[in-house]
């Protein structure tokens, strides 16, 4: 059996991003400033100075592997749908790689925005929603899941307009 052992890391922080579709249009951007860092960013490019991830859905053991391999100082962002199972992946990351990954584009503005793309919840939705309000992980996300409650609405990544 091999390991995977992590050499260098060249990278202020790393965003892990849900669907391949949205990771594509992703690094395809460049000279784009960071909404949250308000640093210049060169997107998957030679120059990038943010490691971007696919996890395509919820992060397999492998990738979770490499996220605890990176030095506890490098900032970890995740970028899902703005649903159960986008913030149920960021419960996932948080518990089983580390308490300060932060959300990325997983905010109610990011919401409101995009109104025009987002779909209804459905019963289903609503109650998965719910007990995500009892994981102490996401306190700090309890507002934005309590927003989509009230909206009524989940947006998917593909739905966002950041580029």
């Amino acid at each position: 059996m091999q390991t995977a052992t992590l050499q260098t890391v060249h990278a202020e922080s790393v965003l892990c991003i849900e669907n391949l579709t949205t990771f594509h249009q992703y690094i395809r951007q460049t000279e784009q400033v960071d909404r949250y860092t308000g640093k210049q960013v060169d997107n998957g490019t030679r120059n990038t100075k943010h490691a971007i991830i696919c996890t395509f859905g919820n992060p397999s053991p492998a990738v979770r592997r490499v996220l605890r391999l990176l030095p506890e100082t490098t900032p970890i962002y995740l970028w899902s749908d703005l649903d159960y199972g986008g913030f149920n992946i960021l419960s996932q990351l948080r518990r089983f790689v580390s308490e300060q990954i932060q959300p990325y584009l997983m905010d109610i503005d990011t919401l409101e925005s995009n109104i025009p793309r987002a779909r209804p919840l459905t019963t289903s939705d609503r109650t998965n929603l719910k007990r995500l309000l009892l994981r102490p992980e996401l306190c700090d996300v309890h507002s934005v899941i309590e927003h989509l409650l009230k909206r009524g609405l989940k947006l998917e990544q593909e739905g966002v307009e950041t580029f």
